[in-house]
């Protein structure tokens, strides 16, 4: 519950857009970066 009251103070502010933007591009290398290992290890097999 805590990190939801944070989470709306930095989307009062423009600092917390900025935070959103980078977590979805962390979030979306992630997925990629999975992906990418995931078709490394078919290919190996």
């Amino acid at each position: 519950m805590l990190i939801l009251h944070i989470i709306e103070y930095l989307m009062e502010e423009q600092v917390g857009t900025y935070i959103f933007m980078i977590t979805e591009i962390v979030y979306y290398l992630s997925i990629t970066v999975y992906l990418l290992y995931d078709k490394k290890d078919q290919k190996r097999l």
